[in-house]
């Protein structure tokens, strides 16, 4: 039996039960290649695919596609993920829970928000509680941004998780904003439709709350530099797409998994002080800014004497903020919340 465990920081964990050595074997080495965060080359999944096909005689066959599935996960091969899923499903009578529990898991690492938010409901539905089953089901309604039915699930627990506090603050922002779960769903399909467009590999995601709004970054296997342009079309999208996001209670971001193994080796470094820290944060804030000074020049807003007043750096924010484009306006709040973050890190 597999049970993949998915964290907020884009871990997927295998843990097998009474495994056989091989089968625990090519667990791991599944893990390993999901823990870096990076697309697999072709070698890789090349050796993972004939791995299993060495265990196919001695594994049940909805084992056997539950691995094959998660390969295919791994190289974000949907059709071939959703083909094994389907047999494993099918072959296991529609019964085990822990390949069901795999392939919502698989579908929210391939982005079908859609997908998953059904079989979301189809496990809840018919199958038992358990302070397991309810923790991963409030884990994976929380990655679909349905935080109300996360919360609902999460209050059934004697033993709170570690991200009860946080279900509770993103529940109060999306009440006071007035922000359904569904309405959050689909901000949610918006974000990872852009993915899916450019075909983009994701590893993750991380959801925070930062005043009366809530964040959630999705970590593409991207160059920082190339990161600003993606996010660019996010925000057209959401433009396009969506008259009232509710004052911006939600929103999404693109970050480079860059950044995420900067700070995991910084992390990882016992060497590393604080100020380590404060100058990563620095460093990407002026990234940012240079970037932003260059498009800035293209851009023509009213003048007048309170904006003249202002230094170099202000000037930029109010050239985006004052603009009648939505997605300049989006680019000018990113840009005071790495400006606060930036000051707190250097002073």
């Amino acid at each position: 039996l597999i049970d993949f465990v998915f964290l907020h920081s884009g871990e997927d964990i295998i843990v097998t039960a009474q495994a056989l050595p091989k089968t625990q074997e090519l667990a791991d080495r599944i893990n390993a290649l999901f823990l870096k965060n990076r697309k697999p080359s072709e070698f890789d999944i090349a050796c993972l695919k004939k791995e299993a096909g060495k265990l196919k005689r001695i594994l049940p066959y909805p084992d056997y596609c539950d691995f094959l599935g998660r390969i295919a996960c791994l190289e974000n091969d949907k059709v071939n993920m959703l083909g094994h899923y389907k047999n494993a499903i099918t072959h296991s009578f529609n019964k085990d829970m822990i390949i069901k529990q795999n392939y919502l898991i698989s579908l929210l690492r391939c982005g079908l928000i859609i997908k998953a938010s059904k079989q979301l409901k189809e496990i809840t539905k018919n199958f038992p509680f358990c302070t397991e089953t309810l923790s991963f089901l409030s884990n994976k309604s929380s990655d679909l941004c349905r935080f109300k039915e996360s919360l609902e699930l999460l209050n059934k627990l004697e033993v709170k998780p570690i991200f009860f506090d946080t279900a509770k603050e993103v529940s109060s922002v999306f009440e006071n904003a007035g922000l359904s779960d569904d309405e959050a769903q689909h901000l949610c399909e918006l974000a990872y439709s852009v993915l899916e467009t450019k075909k983009l590999y994701f590893s993750g995601s991380e959801i925070e709350v930062i005043g009366d709004c809530v964040h959630y970054s999705i970590y593409i296997d991207l160059p920082i530099e190339d990161i600003f342009d993606v996010n660019w079309e996010l925000a057209g999208v959401f433009v396009d797409n969506v008259e009232d996001r509710r004052n911006d209670a939600l929103i999404f971001e693109y970050k480079s998994v860059d950044i995420l193994e900067s700070a995991e080796a910084l992390l990882k470094n016992t060497d590393s002080q604080e100020i380590d820290f404060r100058n990563l944060i620095s460093r990407s804030y002026y990234a940012m800014f240079h970037l932003s000074k260059e498009i800035s020049e293209t851009l023509v807003v009213a003048d007048n004497n309170e904006f003249r007043k202002t230094g170099s750096h202000e000037k930029i924010f109010n050239q985006f903020e004052k603009s009648s484009n939505k997605n300049h306006q989006r680019i000018a709040e990113i840009m005071y919340k790495c400006r606060d973050n930036r000051v707190k890190a250097d002073y």
